[in-house]
């Protein structure tokens, strides 16, 4: 598999150093090696139906430690333009993306801010672990520091990008916000998404999934769900033939 042959990350104290896969200890990065590189039938972010292709512009919300920036580069994606607010995780994910794009001239952005619907500054908490940072604090003993914040509309109104083949967005429950700063006029520019659905979103939103699923519809998608897990995360993905 891809990600037997590829490099990853080893946690120092200073965050990230980059380090050959096969001996990396750390058990979540090597979890999301397989999540993100792992066979076909593994993955969650792409299916037959809604995947990264050759030549595509991609735009990821929430890049983590960049192993899907590495696999958009490594499939061919033309360029591609990340938001990652964790420090340590920005770098990795820079770090990463450069791998995937290697021996290309430099054609993607990693950008250290959240995406929400409204661009300034808002209160950003950063877990212990890899992964589960986020807008929100919810039930976690974590102090918030300030990040910049984008919309999706803003790529657009900055010319950043005319239309999006691939949109990965994972917000941690940021989600329904994420698609609140998108117009319906530069929904309709994007090809491809795959959404993580987080559980704590129906509590801050009730309803979001069902009318987030119905606004697609409106404009012609395909969508496919699933699977969910036990906390009642799902995987929503959309397309257009």
């Amino acid at each position: 598999m891809i990600w037997e042959s590829i490099s990853a990350y080893n946690i120092t104290a200073n965050g990230y150093e980059l380090e050959r896969l096969g001996s990396v200890k750390n058990v979540e990065i090597i979890g999301q090696a397989r999540r993100i590189l792992g066979n076909p039938e593994d993955l969650r972010w792409e299916t037959e139906n809604c995947k990264v292709e050759e030549g595509d512009i991609v735009v990821e919300i929430g890049a983590c430690i960049g192993l899907f920036s590495l696999l958009a580069g490594m499939q061919g994606a033309s360029r591609l333009i990340s938001f990652e607010p964790n420090i340590a995780n920005h770098g990795c994910a820079t770090l990463n993306a450069g791998l995937g794009f290697a021996g290309r001239r430099p054609e993607f952005r990693v950008i250290n801010a959240a995406v929400c619907d409204y661009d300034g500054i808002a209160p950003f908490y950063d877990a212990p672990a890899i992964g589960q940072h986020g807008m929100f604090k919810y039930e976690r003993n974590l102090h918030a520091r300030k990040v910049d914040t984008w919309t999706l509309d803003t790529l657009f109104r900055k010319n950043m990008v005319k239309k999006i083949d691939f949109l990965k967005c994972d917000g941690n429950g940021a989600e329904y916000l994420i698609f609140a700063g998108l117009s319906d006029t530069n929904l309709k520019k994007i090809r491809r998404m795959s959404v993580q659905y987080h559980h704590q979103v129906a509590d801050a939103s009730p309803g979001w999934r069902e009318k987030f699923l119905e606004r697609l519809h409106g404009f012609g998608y395909e969508t496919e769900t699933g699977p969910t897990n036990s906390y009642g995360d799902d995987w929503l993905r959309a397309w257009k033939k």
